[in-house]
């Protein structure tokens, strides 16, 4: 052994205290927080503001950090994640603290009215020429729009993984002040994305039972909103950076 690495073996002996990187057993931790949020994709995109108020809460058991946070993102608008992970500390009263999770993300948005259908004249001779009915699909449509316009509320995703980092210090027994920022990448489909989809699968059912033209399926998608989900278009990133209290116990 040389004489270099002997010396960082004993700089690290002597240091390794507050060097040393650790993890608790057991813990639980608990506090409010605010945080500028983006990420990828239409969700992100119809939140009203980038800065968002929320709250933490987290427990710690055999090394295994387990944590749920929530956003208030604007008017109605909120996110919420939770996720499951390994993390690790350096220090003690000024600590550094890097993790790793997964786990589900969950974003609600105000409801929208429901949009009943109108079919123009010619659009409704010309289909029910092809054997359409149209009255009982306009009637069927409206029923369902109601229970559509609910589920576009929604919007669900998960992050396959998601890296974040702290900087905090002790300011008071069991209560410390810090930065946080989180990097992830995701998996998100929205409630009118799953509508829309439905909507184009009832199309694809209505044009075989009445065979209809291409141009006629056409016609049908556009009037109702039908589209294909597009899967490339539903994994991202998002990021977020903000402050945080936090009681741990």
């Amino acid at each position: 052994m040389t004489r270099t690495l002997k010396a960082l073996l004993a700089l690290t002996v002597l240091l390794g205290a507050p060097l040393s990187a650790h993890a608790d057993l057991f813990g639980f931790r608990l506090g409010p927080k605010v945080a500028f949020t983006r990420g990828s994709g239409d969700v992100y995109k119809g939140f009203d503001q980038w800065l968002g108020s929320g709250a933490e809460l987290g427990v710690e058991i055999l090394f295994i950090d387990i944590f749920a946070d929530f956003f208030f993102m604007g008017n109605k608008q909120y996110l919420a994640t939770a996720n499951v992970g390994f993390d690790t500390t350096f220090g003690d009263d000024f600590r550094v603290t890097v993790g790793l999770y997964t786990g589900p993300m969950f974003y609600i948005f105000p409801k929208q009215e429901a949009d009943e259908l109108d079919v123009p004249l010619d659009i409704r001779q010309e289909l029910e020429s092809a054997g359409v009915n149209v009255d009982g699909a306009i009637e069927a449509y409206n029923d369902a729009s109601e229970e559509e316009a609910e589920l576009s509320r929604l919007a669900f995703g998960w992050n396959v993984a998601r890296l974040r980092l702290e900087a905090d210090m002790k300011i008071a027994p069991v209560v410390y002040f810090g930065l946080q920022t989180t990097a992830g990448f995701h998996f998100i489909i929205s409630g009118e994305e799953v509508a829309a989809g439905a909507k184009g699968n009832a199309i694809e059912k209505a044009a075989l039972e009445y065979r209809l033209t291409a141009e006629q399926k056409q016609t049908l998608r556009e009037l109702v909103g039908a589209r294909d989900v597009d899967v490339d278009n539903l994994n991202g990133v998002n990021y977020s950076i903000g402050l945080y209290f936090r009681l741990e116990l």
